[in-house]
């Protein structure tokens, strides 16, 4: 053999354990000075907070679009509610979720049991109420405006999904 000769092991290992100790450092300075960096956990959850709030705001939009476009096609209080129930819905799911997966954990907060049986109770109650106040509109002589009905669907979810989105660890 003419050419270099191998190094031994030892020396492989010092030099991968210098590479490593580099890269070590280099991740350290790095994530160190620009304040504090957050666990992926709670990365996660301030992810999927700024989804739901995203998906509120476009199932609202969606869902006001939809009760003036298909007026004619709605005709009946209780589908403008579930239009404007619908809207919702789909960002309370997403914060429930977040709420869901705090207590997956490895040692879950103390108080999240309780939270979260607060947050679904609270929009299970939202929900009942509005549906009563729809009942209650259309039994009335004089009747409401669609919108009326779609801004109580909407309201159903609004306060449990607030409390929600507040309380995310």
């Amino acid at each position: 053999m003419t050419g270099k000769a191998r190094p031994p092991a030892a020396g492989r290992n010092r030099a991968f354990k210098s590479r490593s100790r580099l890269l070590d450092s280099v991740y350290k300075r790095v994530s160190e000075p620009a304040g504090v960096r957050p666990p992926r956990e709670e990365r996660s959850a301030g992810t999927a907070v700024t989804l739901s709030i995203w998906v509120g705001i476009f199932g609202v939009l969606a869902g006001a679009l939809a009760s003036g476009c298909f007026r004619d096609r709605l005709g009946k209080p209780e589908r403008y509610w579930l239009v404007g129930l619908a809207a919702t819905a789909p960002a309370w799911i997403i914060a429930l979720t977040v709420l869901l997966g705090g207590l997956s954990g490895e040692n879950p907060d103390k108080g999240m049991k309780a939270l979260l049986a607060l947050s679904t109770a609270g929009g299970l109650l939202g929900v009942i109420a509005t549906e009563f106040c729809v009942r209650w509109l259309k039994a009335r002589p004089a009747e409401a405006p669609g919108a009326v009905y779609w801004l109580l669907g909407t309201a159903a979810l609004m306060p449990s999904w607030g409390f929600m989105l507040w309380r995310v660890p």
